[in-house]
């Protein structure tokens, strides 16, 4: 597993690739986590930074017009300012009125000399002081490298996303989420009557863990990692699960002796 955009955890908002087809992160036949798995800074309007190899990142721009705007932007600032010029437009947007920035080259030729855009260049081609890098633009997209210690200079350009900064980027709170059980008045008024005021959720996640291992993969035939993915797939919580499974009543039961147990100290 590549780990090095780990270290911004806590400053940007880092992502992992999830598999569609289970609505889980992306493991191998043994249940491990893919070592090839994609990671990448999330930023707005889909731009994504991944590692590249060594010191290097990859920027990801998914749109032609943004990505070559960036790109001379950095160009402006960093390589070739007298070689650009700028035009500004104001727009209005739900009645707020904002300045939009557009950015154009003067000599196309001396650009694409400097820049060398889809040139597929070596690293050791690359002059020490270009700040980027193997820019290369497709039908949609634009891509381009950077060294990580550069990062910092073009960051404000990407807006990368800070919330969430803090979460591992395989936290469960990441995988997808939208499925729940639509619970009637009479089944939350069964459900709450039983657990009363109990303080602790950890109490009735563990109960619930154990029902799906007790009870829904016996009754099921499975064993209690097919369940588990099959929750993921479904985007739902063990408790929705376990009702929309037709597990009520049993679960209900199970639910009030093992908390009788857990106060007595027994489970």
């Amino acid at each position: 597993m590549n780990y090095y955009l780990q270290k911004y955890v806590g400053t940007y908002r880092v992502k992992a690739a999830i598999d569609q087809s289970t609505n889980d992160f992306c493991r191998d036949v043994h249940g491990n986590l893919e070592n090839n798995m994609d990671i990448w800074i999330q930023c707005a309007n889909h731009i994504k930074i991944f590692h590249y190899g060594g010191d290097t990142l990859q920027i990801y721009i998914p749109s032609i017009g943004r990505g070559r705007n960036i790109v001379r932007s950095i160009y402006r600032d960093y390589i070739n300012p007298d070689n650009t010029k700028v035009s500004t437009a104001f727009m209005v947007k739900d009645g707020v009125q904002y300045t939009k920035e557009a950015i154009s080259v003067i000599n196309k030729k001396l650009y694409q000399k400097e820049m060398q855009i889809n040139k597929g260049l070596y690293q050791k081609e690359i002059p020490k002081n270009r700040i980027i890098f193997n820019i290369e633009e497709t039908d949609g997209e634009v891509l381009f490298l950077i060294r990580d210690k550069d990062l910092d200079k073009i960051i404000d350009r990407l807006k990368p996303q800070t919330a969430g900064a803090g979460r591992n980027p395989f936290s469960r709170r990441n995988l997808p989420k939208g499925n729940t059980y639509e619970y009637i008045v009479e089944q939350k008024e069964a459900y709450y009557s039983i657990i009363g005021q109990l303080d602790s959720k950890l109490a009735v996640g563990r109960i619930n863990n154990w029902f799906l291992k007790d009870v829904v993969c016996k009754k099921s035939g499975q064993d209690l990692s097919f369940v588990k993915a099959d929750i993921k797939k479904k985007c739902m919580k063990d408790r929705d699960y376990i009702y929309s499974e037709g597990y009520e009543n049993e679960y209900l039961k199970y639910l009030k002796v093992k908390l009788n147990e857990l106060s007595e100290g027994k489970a």
